[in-house]
């Protein structure tokens, strides 16, 4: 395969690094919760503390200060040592914190009042931080985690708070209460924050990727200013040459040249002819592909252009197969600028399997163009060439990444087929195939616009 050029491996790179940040995103999400997490940790000591220090020589309650002062410390330490680990495996350092908290708060609490204390209500702290930084499973099992505790302090004998036995069956009823009121607002918790999270996660994963939309669209419209731009200013030289070389033939002719000069010069007016055609084929697309009204067509039809298109020798390559009744299946769409894409791809394919023997017979179908129709009109596009590095495959289709950069690639072919996919509901796919080569999708929807804009 040929190597890629310095600007494609820069682009690739870029790739590479765009995509590991997606993946990563959840990563970034974690290590930004533990932050959280900490200074959440920072602020429970000190109001405990606080706490702690008024019951004492405020209020004058008898409270186990030194060994709550103990958990207090340890949860300082911990806290010192957390940072380390953002770098590490914050996904899983994350559920774990929150668990470790939540039974230093219950042991705090029953060393401090137990059930009675009002400080019980900071469980709901650890729900909530599980409801925004964690899987809903996880916000639920903290929701269950933290009731289990604060039932558990019913349980266990409160030293120092005796006092509390005269109010009797009443007291032991409000507490019961308060259990079942916190029980069912960690419910609550758990699902209602939860899910604003989330739509709210969603909302802006939505609005990132009509960002990496727009912005496609603009390159899109970009390169189809370009192309417009460079088939006008290239006319005029190349008519230039055209008119040159036509002079020198009849100068040529006139002074009796030697048949392998004329050749030559019947050559250059042949190549700048072929160039006139590319110019101008190059300039209609140019205007279609964006401003091209949508027409009610077959999949059959569709391919009939792309054959069109090809020489013999790739025709004789290709291999068009329609699965069920896809062929005749009635869609709209822009034909022209769906032709010339399809023709790209296929012409993509012949150049990855050029170094295949063209043998007469089945040996010299390589390329396989496959059309499927159900709820998406599919195109496959499937070779058996080198295929493309794994590291580059993710990639390809962005504008300028290309594996033929020696070849003077520039990988807008595969850019402009996603563009086109993306823009209108679709999807362009590109994977390698088992065996050797790539298979390339384009998915379409059966109706690429509405009926009434294309009549």
């Amino acid at each position: 395969m040929p190597g890629l050029g310095s600007a494609s491996r820069r682009h690739v790179t870029q790739g590479v690094a765009s995509q590991h940040k997606q993946q990563d995103g959840r990563v970034v999400d974690a290590r930004l919760g533990l932050a959280w997490v900490v200074r959440v940790r920072y602020g429970f000591v000190l109001l405990f503390a606080l706490a702690l220090f008024i019951a004492r020589f405020v209020l004058g309650l008898e409270v186990q200060d030194v060994s709550i002062g103990a958990l207090l410390a340890l949860t300082l330490a911990t806290n010192l040592v957390l940072p380390s680990f953002q770098a590490r495996a914050p996904r899983l350092v994350l559920p774990a914190v929150l668990a470790f908290d939540v039974v230093i708060l219950a042991v705090c609490l029953a060393l401090s009042g137990g059930p009675a204390n009002p400080f019980s209500v900071f469980f709901l702290v650890h729900v909530a931080l599980a409801a925004v930084l964690l899987r809903p499973a996880l916000a639920w099992t903290f929701a269950i985690l933290t009731a289990l505790s604060f039932a558990g302090l019913f349980a266990l004998p409160v030293p120092g708070h005796e006092h509390h036995a005269g109010h009797g069956a009443a007291f032991s009823a409000h507490l019961v209460g308060m259990w079942i009121a916190y029980a069912l607002s960690a419910a609550f918790v758990a699902y209602f924050v939860g899910t604003v999270s989330r739509a709210v996660r969603n909302l802006d994963r939505q609005a990132a990727e009509l960002r990496i939309l727009a912005l496609q669209n603009e390159r899109l419209a970009t390169l189809t200013a370009f192309s417009a731009t460079a088939a006008h200013e290239l006319a005029s030289p190349l008519s230039t040459i055209a008119l040159a070389a036509e002079e020198l033939e009849v100068s040529a002719e006139k002074l009796g040249a030697d048949s392998t000069l004329n050749e030559d010069i019947r050559l250059i007016r042949s190549e700048v002819r072929r160039c006139r055609d590319l110019l101008q084929e190059l300039s209609s697309r140019a205007g279609e592909s964006m401003g091209e009204m949508p027409t009610a067509t077959t999949p059959a039809a569709i391919v009939d252009g792309v054959l069109g298109q090809l020489s013999p020798r790739l025709q004789r390559r290709l291999e068009v197969e329609f699965e069920r009744d896809a062929g005749q299946r009635p869609i709209v769409t822009t034909k022209q600028t769906l032709v010339y894409l399809l023709h790209s791809l296929v012409r993509n394919a012949a150049e990855a399997d050029e170094d295949l023997p063209l043998a007469d017979g089945a040996g010299a179908r390589t390329i396989r163009l496959v059309v499927a129709c159900d709820e998406f009109l599919r195109f496959r596009v499937l070779d058996r060439g080198s295929g493309v590095h794994a590291d580059i495959l993710p990639h390809v289709g962005q504008p300028f990444v290309t594996t033929k950069a020696e070849r003077g690639g520039l990988g807008l072919g595969l850019f402009l087929a996603r563009a086109f996919a993306e823009r209108v509901g679709g999807g362009f796919a590109l994977r390698a195939r088992v065996g050797g080569g790539t298979e390339a999708e384009l998915r379409l929807p059966p109706r690429v616009y509405a009926p009434s804009e294309a009549s």
